[in-house]
């Protein structure tokens, strides 16, 4: 049975989540909280076999997720998204407590955002389109811009260069501003 403790009348584990069970740890550290210096829980401090745990959960679960591939995640993912919806008011209380943020925001924007990026996600991955890119390979070792070729072949500084040269081909353009501004 995994420990659980009340925070301003909400029962949460303080325990890590590793293969489907909650997992304790050799020792703790106290969670109290900002607002009134309240002691809210004596968390699971994680060390290197906890991570070694999880690590290990994670790998043996990866290649069944995968073969899901996205239609097939997509449920779970809508799923949670479904329970944080459905425990706004319970993940806003406690997380007020524990980080100090207005319970009003957590509840209107903050948790919420959390139950929709889960749904984009899973939609997203379903509409994925998998591209081909053919890319250009230079075996030429990057030089300092001294020493260079005058091509701009390089993406970031054509980039760099464009916006450099439309900016001072307008007129009052931003170079021109900032000069003025001095």
């Amino acid at each position: 049975m995994s420990a659980r403790v009340e925070v301003h009348g909400h029962t949460v584990s303080p325990e890590h989540y590793i293969d489907g069970a909650r997992v304790g740890s050799p020792t703790t550290f106290e969670d109290r909280s900002p607002i009134d210096g309240s002691l809210l829980a004596n968390v699971c401090r994680g060390d290197a076999a906890t991570a070694d745990a999880a690590i290990s959960a994670a790998v043996r679960a990866f290649p069944a997720w995968s073969a899901l591939g996205p239609e097939g995640r997509a449920p779970y993912l809508h799923r949670l998204a479904e329970l944080i919806d459905a425990h706004v008011d319970h993940i806003a209380e406690v997380e007020c407590w524990d980080m100090a943020m207005l319970e009003r925001s957590l509840k209107a924007r903050v948790i919420g955002r959390g139950a929709r990026n889960f749904r984009a996600y899973a939609d997203l991955s379903c509409e994925y389109e998998e591209r081909l890119v053919a890319v250009e390979w230079d075996d030429e070792p990057r030089r300092a811009q001294s020493e260079r070729p005058g091509r701009r072949d390089y993406p970031v500084e054509r980039t760099i260069h464009a916006l450099d040269v439309e900016d001072r081909s307008r007129a009052g353009g931003r170079l021109h501003r900032r000069a003025q501004a001095r």
